[in-house]
């Protein structure tokens, strides 16, 4: 662990490095990682077309609307042009859409084409929209979560601009403990939105449920410095670090929390928790 930090004031600049987070995990580093799942989706032989598609579509995307380090740049073109000759090549793809070629590199003409074949049959009217998100969830509720992820998928393509419908996805896939889907769909939602306070959140309990706990804490670092006074996230930046057995670092969020505050029933009981646990060393 690095060296932790010690906060004076509400407003104090938080150094996610100083607190012992991974910074080698940074959003662009999470994205390559994002990217790089749905590649491999792609290249899942027995999956049905569409859903490998739409997940080399969500692929170039994230590509575009990114911009990356040089290093992770040529990384992410040269996944994508392999994954997109092979899958265009395939006598599959070729049966149903036409011979495809692309020049290496050009990801947006990629991006388009392919985007095209998908929305050009999926327009929903908002009763459309309404009956498929209902079916999706029962999907979901039955664990037949392969049709779930293809519907919502379906709905995300088609309006892909619609913020409100990305979020209840995500809270959906976070509802029945699918947290890497939450995850994805959540990471998507940050593009139109990098700093939203409610997205940095949501991706922390994502993180902290799946053990991720670093991960959870660099999400509620990068809240707090949007909204330095929200005792909240101060909250949730204690149980991820007392997750991590950081009860000095947990003990100062949470004192924090209370001094922005002090009416804060469930921060002096788990302030009470940690100093008891640092009490028996």
């Amino acid at each position: 662990m690095g060296k932790r930090g010690r906060f004076e004031t509400a407003s104090i600049e938080l150094n996610p490095a100083d607190y012992g987070v991974d910074m080698t995990r940074t959003p662009d580093f999470a994205v390559v990682e994002l990217i790089t799942k749905k590649l491999r989706d792609v290249s899942v032989k027995d999956a049905p077309l569409e859903r490998r598609l739409r997940s080399l579509v969500y692929a170039l995307k994230h590509r575009l609307a990114h911009k990356f380090s040089e290093r992770n740049t040529e990384l992410i073109d040269r996944k994508i042009f392999k994954i997109v000759s092979e899958f265009t090549v395939s006598d599959e793809f070729k049966g149903n859409f036409g011979p495809i070629s692309f020049v290496e590199g050009d990801n947006k003409r990629m991006y388009d084409f392919l985007n095209s074949l998908i929305a050009a049959g999926e327009q929903y009217s908002e009763e459309q929209r309404e009956e498929i998100m209902n079916k999706a969830q029962a999907f979901l509720d039955e664990r037949r979560l392969y049709e779930a992820r293809d519907l919502f998928d379906s709905i995300l393509i088609s309006d892909p601009d619609d913020q409100a419908i990305r979020l209840n996805i995500g809270e959906r896939y976070l509802d029945k403990e699918l947290y890497e889907d939450a995850e994805a769909v959540f990471r998507d939602a940050q593009i139109l939105d990098p700093n939203s306070i409610y997205i940095f959140n949501r991706l922390g309990i994502a993180f902290r449920k799946m053990g991720r706990y670093e991960d959870a804490l660099n999400e509620y670092l990068r809240a707090i410095k949007v909204a330095p006074n929200d005792p909240h996230l101060r909250y949730n930046a204690s149980v991820a670090a007392c997750y991590m057995e950081d009860f000095a670092g947990g003990k100062e969020f949470i004192k924090m929390a209370l001094e922005i505050k002090p009416d804060f029933p469930e921060a002096h009981k788990l302030l009470a928790q940690v100093e008891k646990k640092m009490s028996k060393g």
